[in-house]
């Protein structure tokens, strides 16, 4: 937008004839008078910044997610790594610091990089934090024997529904031993 200024000042006549000139001495009122009307002008324009307008408010985060969205473990000590993604209010990457944790665990723990570790049978979620904004994600642990090792009570021999003299005992070996 272009402004033109066409200042005429229009001449006097005094009493003795003489014309008075064109400047005039101006006073503190006048000056504030000006300084007003040439910011009223510019904010009109956009502040003289091209019309771009106010600045836009900071990046923040406005959104949390988490992928992958379930993980089932079948093994103590199996792992699955968990990655956070947050999002600005315009829909750009947002770097921050997400705090991880675990609702179940005797289940599974969570360590600080997202990274699910398998302890025990159950289900549970992982959670994903930053600062107001959580998300989650679910972790089903179901640990399977890699085999029963007999430990006493061998040998013995029964008809159906009779007891055996002695108990049977077996031991259940995890994966891995």
């Amino acid at each position: 937008m272009t402004v033109t200024c066409d200042r005429r000042y229009p001449a006097r006549s005094r009493p003795s004839g003489r014309q008075r000139a064109p400047f005039r001495r101006r006073t503190p009122g006048r000056i504030l008078l000006l300084a007003a009307a040439a910011l009223t002008t510019l904010g009109a324009c956009g502040g003289g910044d091209g019309g771009a307008g106010p600045d836009p408010e900071p990046p923040r985060a406005a959104s949390i997610s988490i992928s992958p969205s379930s993980v089932e473990l079948s093994e103590v000590g199996e792992t699955a790594a968990f990655q956070a993604t947050l999002v600005d209010q315009y829909g750009n990457p947002f770097a921050g610091t997400v705090v991880w944790s675990s609702d179940a665990p005797h289940v599974f723990s969570v360590d600080a990089l997202g990274v699910a570790t398998a302890i025990g049978n159950g289900q549970g979620a992982v959670r994903a934090a930053h600062q107001q904004l959580a998300a989650t994600a679910s972790v089903t642990v179901t640990l399977r024997p890699a085999g029963l090792e007999l430990v006493s009570g061998t040998g013995q021999r029964a008809f159906e529904s009779q007891a055996l003299s002695q108990p049977v005992v077996v031991r259940y070996v995890r994966p891995g031993g």
